[in-house]
């Protein structure tokens, strides 16, 4: 079951479930930071650990809450020369099934993604800091705007 989480285009997506991934490749910063390294992620298998049903109780109503665990099994791959496969591990809380899985997939993505990352030295440490300039710049903007 490999299937290619970073390539590929819009045109190419049929299943619901391959556009919500093209969405969270969108969505993440993570992913655009990648793709700025010319980094592929490869997903080598996706295993749904456990699905937990829990009903919470109240006074005037009951409510049942999902916990679901994923693991994945990614490989990086960076200039198509050097590559590393690595585990990643997510659990989510919802109020159905498959949110709770669909969160704790796309914790596991980002989890083996980070751990893949680490072991090219400071891809992923360019990232919190490009993350922590735009925080300041936004305060430093926003503390002026208000100055004035």
């Amino acid at each position: 079951m490999e299937s290619n989480f970073m390539g590929g285009s819009s045109d190419d997506l049929q299943t619901p479930f391959e556009k919500h991934q093209q969405n969270l490749k969108s969505e993440s910063d993570m992913y655009r930071h990648f793709e700025r390294y010319n980094l592929e992620l490869v997903i080598k298998d996706i295993n749904v650990d456990f699905v937990d049903e829990e009903e919470i109780k109240s006074e005037q109503a009951s409510m049942i809450v999902f916990t679901a665990g994923v693991s994945v099994i990614a490989k990086l791959v960076y200039d198509s020369y050097n590559s590393h496969e690595q585990l990643g591990y997510g659990t989510a809380k919802s109020d159905s099934r498959g949110k709770a899985i669909l969160e704790a997939k796309r914790k596991a993505i980002e989890d083996a993604s980070i751990r893949c990352s680490k072991m090219f030295g400071d891809i992923h440490s360019g990232h919190t800091q490009s993350k922590k300039q735009q925080q300041l710049q936004k305060q430093q903007s926003s503390t002026v705007n208000k100055q004035r």
